[in-house]
């Protein structure tokens, strides 16, 4: 199993638009073969940062993530 752990900063006149990508991206991440866990929170001290969770069950797995449609999406 892979872990991938890491955090973005949002820019706070678009978190509501970040916040709506970022469900996207987990709902359709969920969706892969391989993934145990990914997963978008908000920090509890500062709202335009968000924390990122990932489990995958091999390195195939999360090669695969990197070039599906929702990820070059999301990269966008």
């Amino acid at each position: 199993m892979l872990i991938v752990a890491g955090h973005i900063q949002i820019r706070p006149e678009r978190r509501d638009e970040a916040v709506a990508v970022a469900v996207k991206m987990m709902r359709a991440t969920a969706q892969e073969s391989g993934c145990r866990t990914y997963r978008f929170t908000g920090d509890l001290e500062n709202p335009n940062l968000f924390h990122l969770f990932e489990e995958w069950e091999d390195a195939a797995a999360l090669a695969a993530h990197f070039k599906a449609p929702h990820m070059t999406e999301f990269n966008a």
